[in-house]
């Protein structure tokens, strides 16, 4: 059996205490190792398990990849084995723990808002790295409303700086009133936020709902019928302050607009793009119909068909695809058009009428080594790509394909 210090005191993150047993640790690690005592919290309640080192005297740091219980006893699963009774240092990574300590307080902030202020019950609970997600029981999406009230009171009881306290009843009849009903009738353990809430949990938590510092909302998402709520808490929301800030300040001076109307600037840029990328279409069109019309007078006969061939320095793929479609529209023709606008990698296409018999496979080989190229498809059209450095001509792909 191993004294939880963790329980003890959530804030202790260094201790010493002496190895009981250690023995092969089959898929969580390498040994596993127990203690008299350990600081090290195994997990449980949606929080993940602490990591950290176990030192031996006069030795040097264990990594502990893995902590669990496994009955009364508190196992740290490491790399190395370390000897019965050999006195060893404990050290918790110390932002690991601050950062779930906060997750979970936070966690049971949020879930006795949500309860008492708008009878929405938790569900279930995830404690991620970047944000941590409640599911709640709501058909629907929580309106802009609702989201501001339980952000705001959640962050009220942040900085009322409320005792969290843990007790131990003997029994669930006199553990008083509850958020949630109890889930074991043995080791009962409650967290109270002192005056508001109650509820049975294992994990470990701040002192003080000030530890949680602060609490942004993340975002929302139907899920098996009812609302996965996302939070993110603690440091990471000062973190993710920050990053928006930057970025908020990146764009104002990007659009000279202050930060009240920026959305607004950013939708009248963009409709200004739309507007442009309209015209842009109508010019692109019009110049692919003077390229059709150029390329028309350049047919040559090839075996019952009129073969042309193109290359051009400022057409991409779909203005190739374009010019192409407007010169097999006419009839027996055979469109092979290069684009030039690039290194290697810029694009070609061959087209051909829907009632021209061309056999592109008898010849993919020789056309794909002249234009250093690669590609395929299917009747009536193939594409891909080619290197412009071949130095190929108009006039060698007409011998290509004439011959």
């Amino acid at each position: 059996m191993s004294d939880k210090l963790y329980y003890a005191d959530p804030s202790l993150l260094t201790f010493t205490s002496r190895v009981t047993s250690c023995r092969p640790g089959g898929t969580k690690g390498s040994w596993a190792v127990e203690l008299e005592a350990s600081a090290f919290y195994p997990g449980g309640g949606g929080q993940p398990a602490d990591k950290g080192t176990l030192t031996p005297e006069g030795g040097s740091a264990v990594e502990v990849l893995d902590v669990a219980t496994e009955g009364a006893a508190v196992c740290h699963y490491t790399g190395h084995s370390i000897a019965p009774d050999t006195l060893v240092t404990g050290t918790i990574d110390t932002a690991r723990r601050l950062h779930y300590m906060q997750q979970h307080t936070g966690q049971h902030i949020l879930s006795a808002v949500m309860y008492h202020e708008l009878n929405i019950d938790t569900l279930s609970v995830h404690l991620g790295s970047d944000y941590s997600a409640i599911e709640i029981h709501s058909p629907e999406l929580l309106d802009d409303t609702v989201i501001r009230r339980i952000e705001d009171k959640a962050n009220e009881i942040i900085r009322s700086s409320i005792p969290v306290k843990q007790r131990n009843p003997r029994s669930a009849e006199s553990a008083g009133f509850l958020r949630r009903e109890l889930k074991t009738t043995e080791d009962i353990r409650i967290i109270e936020i002192e005056g508001y809430d109650a509820v049975g949990c294992g994990g470990v938590h701040c002192s003080l709902t000030s530890g949680v510092e602060l609490i942004l909302w993340a975002g929302q998402e139907k899920i098996r019928g009812n609302v996965r709520t996302k939070w993110i808490i603690g440091q990471k929301a000062f973190e993710d302050v920050r990053e928006k800030r930057i970025i908020v300040h990146t764009l104002t001076a990007r659009y000279s607009a202050p930060q009240t109307s920026l959305v607004q600037r950013m939708e009248e840029e963009d409709q200004k793009k739309a507007a442009l990328a309209r015209e842009l279409g109508i010019v692109k069109k019009r110049y692919a119909d003077l390229c059709a019309c150029e390329l028309n007078r350049r047919g040559r006969q090839v075996a019952g068909s009129i073969l042309y061939t193109g290359i051009y320095g400022d057409l991409d793929m779909n203005d190739l695809r374009e010019v192409a479609n407007l010169i097999t529209a006419q009839g027996s023709r055979i469109a092979v058009l290069l684009s030039r606008s690039g290194d290697k990698g810029s694009p070609w296409i061959l087209a051909v009428s829907h009632d021209c018999p061309f056999d592109f496979a008898g010849m993919k080989d020789r056309f794909l080594a002249l234009i250093g190229g690669k590609g395929g498809g299917r009747h009536p059209q193939w594409q891909g790509s080619w290197d412009p450095s071949t130095g190929i001509t108009e006039d060698g792909l007409f011998t290509c394909f004439g011959s």
